[in-house]
Protein backbone atom coordinates (compact mmCIF):
# COMPACT_ATOMS: atom_id res chain seq x y z
CA UNK A 1 0.00 0.00 0.00
CA UNK A 2 1.35 3.44 -0.62
CA UNK A 3 2.68 5.61 2.04
CA UNK A 4 1.44 8.76 -0.03
CA UNK A 5 -1.49 9.87 -2.38
CA UNK A 6 0.59 12.71 -3.75
CA UNK A 7 4.25 11.99 -5.56
CA UNK A 8 6.88 13.44 -3.45
CA UNK A 9 10.49 15.07 -4.34
CA UNK A 10 13.63 13.06 -3.80
CA UNK A 11 16.59 15.68 -3.32
CA UNK A 12 20.44 14.82 -2.93
CA UNK A 13 23.42 17.77 -2.73
CA UNK A 14 26.82 16.57 -2.62
CA UNK A 15 29.29 19.48 -1.41
CA UNK A 16 32.87 19.68 -0.15
CA UNK A 17 31.51 21.69 2.49
CA UNK A 18 31.27 19.83 6.16
CA UNK A 19 30.26 21.45 9.54
CA UNK A 20 30.75 19.55 11.62
CA UNK A 21 29.42 21.00 14.43
CA UNK A 22 26.08 21.91 12.98
CA UNK A 23 25.64 18.41 12.24
CA UNK A 24 25.99 17.06 15.97
CA UNK A 25 23.85 19.63 16.75
CA UNK A 26 26.52 21.81 19.17
CA UNK A 27 24.48 24.16 21.07
CA UNK A 28 27.18 27.03 20.82
CA UNK A 29 26.06 26.95 17.00
CA UNK A 30 22.65 25.79 16.63
CA UNK A 31 21.36 28.06 19.18
CA UNK A 32 22.51 31.41 17.04
CA UNK A 33 20.60 29.26 13.99
CA UNK A 34 16.70 30.79 13.80
CA UNK A 35 15.66 27.61 11.61
CA UNK A 36 16.34 25.16 14.35
CA UNK A 37 13.32 24.09 17.01
CA UNK A 38 15.97 22.48 19.70
CA UNK A 39 13.21 20.88 21.39
CA UNK A 40 12.49 18.96 18.20
CA UNK A 41 14.55 15.31 17.95
CA UNK A 42 17.85 14.53 16.08
CA UNK A 43 20.33 12.10 15.99
CA UNK A 44 23.80 10.80 15.53
CA UNK A 45 24.49 7.80 14.06
CA UNK A 46 28.36 7.71 13.43
CA UNK A 47 30.01 10.22 14.46
CA UNK A 48 34.26 11.18 14.30
CA UNK A 49 35.85 13.10 16.58
CA UNK A 50 37.41 15.06 14.06
CA UNK A 51 38.64 15.61 10.40
CA UNK A 52 42.31 14.64 11.20
CA UNK A 53 41.47 11.67 13.30
CA UNK A 54 39.27 10.00 10.55
CA UNK A 55 41.86 10.67 8.30
CA UNK A 56 44.65 8.38 10.70
CA UNK A 57 41.88 5.99 10.92
CA UNK A 58 41.20 5.52 7.16
CA UNK A 59 44.72 5.72 5.51
CA UNK A 60 47.43 4.70 8.58
CA UNK A 61 47.85 1.45 7.03
CA UNK A 62 48.50 3.08 3.60
CA UNK A 63 50.41 5.65 5.62
CA UNK A 64 53.02 3.02 6.84
CA UNK A 65 53.25 1.18 3.56
CA UNK A 66 54.07 3.92 1.71
CA UNK A 67 56.55 5.28 4.13
CA UNK A 68 58.55 1.87 4.41
CA UNK A 69 59.33 2.06 0.88
CA UNK A 70 60.54 5.61 1.05
CA UNK A 71 64.18 6.01 1.53
CA UNK A 72 64.61 9.72 1.79
CA UNK A 73 62.77 11.09 4.82
CA UNK A 74 61.08 14.24 3.03
CA UNK A 75 59.51 11.90 0.78
CA UNK A 76 57.56 10.38 4.12
CA UNK A 77 53.83 11.30 5.05
CA UNK A 78 53.95 12.59 8.43
CA UNK A 79 50.28 14.45 8.29
CA UNK A 80 47.96 12.94 4.94
CA UNK A 81 45.61 15.45 5.35
CA UNK A 82 48.03 18.51 5.88
CA UNK A 83 49.38 17.20 2.56
CA UNK A 84 45.71 16.73 1.00
CA UNK A 85 44.96 20.62 2.22
CA UNK A 86 48.28 21.80 0.43
CA UNK A 87 47.26 20.31 -2.74
CA UNK A 88 46.51 23.06 -4.92
CA UNK A 89 46.66 21.42 -7.85
CA UNK A 90 43.77 23.31 -10.94
CA UNK A 91 42.36 22.15 -13.75
CA UNK A 92 44.00 22.51 -17.05
CA UNK A 93 41.66 25.16 -18.63
CA UNK A 94 43.05 28.59 -18.16
CA UNK A 95 40.15 30.46 -18.50
CA UNK A 96 38.29 28.66 -15.45
CA UNK A 97 38.10 30.33 -12.55
CA UNK A 98 36.88 27.59 -10.34
CA UNK A 99 39.27 26.18 -7.40
CA UNK A 100 39.58 22.58 -8.01
CA UNK A 101 42.38 22.21 -5.35
CA UNK A 102 41.59 18.45 -3.50
CA UNK A 103 39.42 18.83 -0.93
CA UNK A 104 39.49 16.46 1.73
CA UNK A 105 35.87 15.32 2.48
CA UNK A 106 32.32 15.83 1.09
CA UNK A 107 28.90 15.71 2.89
CA UNK A 108 25.77 14.15 0.91
CA UNK A 109 22.37 15.76 2.56
CA UNK A 110 19.44 13.45 1.38
CA UNK A 111 15.66 14.21 1.94
CA UNK A 112 12.11 12.62 1.18
CA UNK A 113 9.95 15.17 0.44
CA UNK A 114 9.93 18.91 0.89
CA UNK A 115 7.87 21.68 3.28
CA UNK A 116 4.19 21.23 2.98
CA UNK A 117 4.34 17.59 0.80
CA UNK A 118 5.99 14.30 3.08
CA UNK A 119 5.33 11.49 3.68
CA UNK A 120 5.06 10.30 7.56
CA UNK A 121 8.20 11.52 9.52
CA UNK A 122 9.20 7.85 10.85
CA UNK A 123 8.88 6.48 7.97
CA UNK A 124 11.01 8.53 5.81
CA UNK A 125 13.55 8.44 8.50
CA UNK A 126 13.65 4.49 8.41
CA UNK A 127 14.33 4.86 4.51
CA UNK A 128 17.06 7.53 5.11
CA UNK A 129 19.03 5.17 7.32
CA UNK A 130 18.44 2.02 5.52
CA UNK A 131 19.71 3.62 2.56
CA UNK A 132 22.75 4.93 3.94
CA UNK A 133 23.54 1.95 6.13
CA UNK A 134 22.92 -0.72 4.06
CA UNK A 135 22.71 0.06 -0.08
CA UNK A 136 25.47 3.24 0.02
CA UNK A 137 28.40 1.28 0.87
CA UNK A 138 27.48 -1.63 -1.40
CA UNK A 139 26.79 0.23 -4.20
CA UNK A 140 29.51 3.68 -4.32
CA UNK A 141 31.98 1.68 -2.17
CA UNK A 142 34.42 4.69 -2.60
CA UNK A 143 32.42 6.74 -0.19
CA UNK A 144 34.30 6.37 2.79
CA UNK A 145 31.50 7.03 5.59
CA UNK A 146 32.61 8.89 8.68
CA UNK A 147 29.21 10.95 9.93
CA UNK A 148 26.05 10.21 9.62
CA UNK A 149 23.47 12.04 10.93
CA UNK A 150 19.40 12.66 11.18
CA UNK A 151 18.20 16.13 11.65
CA UNK A 152 14.31 16.03 12.67
CA UNK A 153 14.33 19.64 13.79
CA UNK A 154 14.05 21.93 11.72
CA UNK A 155 11.62 24.48 9.83
CA UNK A 156 9.99 27.37 7.63
CA UNK A 157 7.68 30.35 8.74
CA UNK A 158 4.55 30.45 6.88
CA UNK A 159 4.37 33.66 5.90
CA UNK A 160 0.52 34.66 6.74
CA UNK A 161 0.44 32.52 9.43
CA UNK A 162 3.58 32.94 10.91
CA UNK A 163 3.21 29.02 12.46
CA UNK A 164 6.46 27.32 12.49
CA UNK A 165 6.42 24.09 9.64
CA UNK A 166 8.09 21.29 10.55
CA UNK A 167 10.36 20.63 7.44
CA UNK A 168 10.87 17.01 5.91
CA UNK A 169 13.40 14.80 8.17
CA UNK A 170 16.65 14.61 6.31
CA UNK A 171 20.07 13.13 6.54
CA UNK A 172 23.56 14.07 6.66
CA UNK A 173 26.66 12.14 5.44
CA UNK A 174 30.22 13.34 5.59
CA UNK A 175 32.87 11.06 3.71
CA UNK A 176 35.89 10.86 2.54
CA UNK A 177 36.30 10.13 -1.13
CA UNK A 178 39.12 7.29 -1.81
CA UNK A 179 40.89 5.40 -4.30
CA UNK A 180 42.93 2.88 -5.03
CA UNK A 181 46.59 2.62 -6.40
CA UNK A 182 48.09 -0.47 -8.78
CA UNK A 183 50.47 -2.36 -6.40
CA UNK A 184 53.76 -3.36 -7.73
CA UNK A 185 52.87 -6.06 -9.58
CA UNK A 186 50.46 -4.16 -11.70
CA UNK A 187 52.85 -0.98 -12.02
CA UNK A 188 55.62 -3.20 -13.77
CA UNK A 189 53.14 -4.64 -15.70
CA UNK A 190 51.21 -1.25 -16.67
CA UNK A 191 54.42 0.83 -17.40
CA UNK A 192 55.48 -2.25 -19.65
CA UNK A 193 52.40 -2.17 -21.27
CA UNK A 194 52.61 2.00 -22.28
CA UNK A 195 56.43 1.28 -23.31
CA UNK A 196 54.90 -1.36 -25.71
CA UNK A 197 51.97 0.65 -27.30
CA UNK A 198 54.55 4.15 -27.64
CA UNK A 199 56.83 1.77 -29.11
CA UNK A 200 53.51 0.71 -32.11
CA UNK A 201 52.60 4.14 -31.97
CA UNK A 202 56.15 5.25 -33.37
CA UNK A 203 56.41 2.47 -35.78
CA UNK A 204 53.00 3.44 -37.46
CA UNK A 205 54.43 6.96 -37.72
CA UNK A 206 57.69 5.80 -39.48
CA UNK A 207 55.51 3.51 -41.70
CA UNK A 208 53.26 6.62 -42.92
CA UNK A 209 56.67 8.31 -43.97
CA UNK A 210 56.83 10.92 -41.10
CA UNK A 211 59.43 11.20 -37.92
CA UNK A 212 58.07 10.75 -34.45
CA UNK A 213 58.96 14.58 -33.36
CA UNK A 214 58.99 15.96 -30.10
CA UNK A 215 55.63 16.98 -30.02
CA UNK A 216 54.58 13.66 -30.61
CA UNK A 217 56.69 12.71 -27.52
CA UNK A 218 54.91 15.28 -25.34
CA UNK A 219 51.57 14.89 -26.42
CA UNK A 220 52.13 11.20 -25.88
CA UNK A 221 53.52 12.47 -22.07
CA UNK A 222 50.41 14.18 -21.34
CA UNK A 223 48.30 11.04 -22.41
CA UNK A 224 45.49 10.09 -19.47
CA UNK A 225 45.56 6.66 -18.85
CA UNK A 226 43.41 6.45 -16.05
CA UNK A 227 40.03 5.13 -18.35
CA UNK A 228 42.86 2.35 -19.04
CA UNK A 229 43.70 1.61 -15.83
CA UNK A 230 40.14 1.24 -14.64
CA UNK A 231 38.81 -0.81 -17.11
CA UNK A 232 42.02 -3.12 -16.71
CA UNK A 233 42.62 -3.61 -12.95
CA UNK A 234 39.75 -1.19 -11.04
CA UNK A 235 42.03 1.36 -9.75
CA UNK A 236 42.85 4.90 -11.04
CA UNK A 237 46.43 5.46 -9.82
CA UNK A 238 49.49 4.93 -11.19
CA UNK A 239 51.82 5.39 -7.78
CA UNK A 240 51.41 6.72 -4.57
CA UNK A 241 49.81 5.32 -1.66
CA UNK A 242 47.91 1.81 -1.96
CA UNK A 243 44.77 3.60 -0.50
CA UNK A 244 44.46 7.48 -1.77
CA UNK A 245 41.72 10.35 -1.06
CA UNK A 246 40.88 11.68 -4.80
CA UNK A 247 37.21 12.43 -5.64
CA UNK A 248 38.64 12.05 -9.04
CA UNK A 249 39.62 8.79 -8.87
CA UNK A 250 37.00 8.19 -6.20
CA UNK A 251 34.20 8.85 -8.82
CA UNK A 252 36.51 7.08 -12.08
CA UNK A 253 36.48 3.76 -10.09
CA UNK A 254 33.18 3.74 -9.79
CA UNK A 255 31.74 4.37 -13.33
CA UNK A 256 31.50 7.94 -13.32
CA UNK A 257 33.11 10.74 -15.43
CA UNK A 258 33.18 14.53 -17.04
CA UNK A 259 32.21 14.38 -20.53
CA UNK A 260 28.50 13.37 -21.17
CA UNK A 261 28.13 16.69 -22.41
CA UNK A 262 28.97 20.24 -22.00
CA UNK A 263 29.22 21.43 -18.57
CA UNK A 264 28.33 17.97 -17.39
CA UNK A 265 30.96 16.80 -14.67
CA UNK A 266 31.69 13.40 -12.95
CA UNK A 267 30.19 14.52 -10.03
CA UNK A 268 26.76 15.65 -11.47
CA UNK A 269 26.69 12.41 -12.95
CA UNK A 270 27.01 10.83 -9.26
CA UNK A 271 24.77 12.73 -7.46
CA UNK A 272 21.95 11.85 -10.35
CA UNK A 273 22.16 8.57 -10.06
CA UNK A 274 22.61 8.14 -6.11
CA UNK A 275 19.38 10.40 -6.22
CA UNK A 276 17.81 8.10 -9.11
CA UNK A 277 19.07 5.22 -6.63
CA UNK A 278 17.28 7.03 -3.63
CA UNK A 279 13.81 7.31 -5.39
CA UNK A 280 13.79 3.46 -6.45
CA UNK A 281 14.92 2.45 -2.94
CA UNK A 282 12.00 4.75 -1.33
CA UNK A 283 9.47 3.22 -4.56
CA UNK A 284 9.72 -0.23 -3.55
CA UNK A 285 8.95 0.86 -0.28
CA UNK A 286 5.58 2.03 -1.77
CA UNK A 287 5.97 5.78 -1.87
CA UNK A 288 4.86 7.66 -4.53
CA UNK A 289 8.07 9.37 -5.91
CA UNK A 290 7.74 12.77 -8.04
CA UNK A 291 10.20 12.15 -10.78
CA UNK A 292 9.97 15.56 -13.11
CA UNK A 293 12.78 17.16 -13.21
CA UNK A 294 13.35 20.56 -10.60
CA UNK A 295 13.39 23.68 -12.49
CA UNK A 296 15.09 25.47 -9.33
CA UNK A 297 18.11 24.61 -7.76
CA UNK A 298 19.03 25.70 -3.98
CA UNK A 299 22.32 25.13 -1.61
CA UNK A 300 21.85 23.96 1.48
CA UNK A 301 24.70 25.97 2.84
CA UNK A 302 26.24 29.80 1.68
CA UNK A 303 28.95 30.58 -0.71
CA UNK A 304 30.63 31.87 2.04
CA UNK A 305 30.69 29.31 4.55
CA UNK A 306 34.19 27.52 5.50
CA UNK A 307 35.25 24.00 4.15
CA UNK A 308 35.45 22.41 7.31
CA UNK A 309 34.16 23.10 10.18
CA UNK A 310 34.24 20.98 13.28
Amino acid sequence: MLENNIAVKISNQTRPIVHHAHNRREVKVVSKEDHIDMTRPYEIILDYKDLESAYEEVFNNSIKNYNKKQARKDRKIKNYLQTILEDERRCNKKESKKDNSRKPVYESIFKIGKTGNQINPEKAKKILKEFVSVYLPSHYPNMKIIGVYMHDDEFSIDEETKEKIPSPPHLHVDWIPVCHCLNEEEQKAEKERRKNLKEEAKRKVILAGKKWTKEDDAKWQKKDWKNDMIKLYGKSQLTGMDLQASLTGALLEMGFKTGREKGWTAQMSFEENVRHSLENFAEQREVLIDRTKSTTHRDHYTTNESLVSN
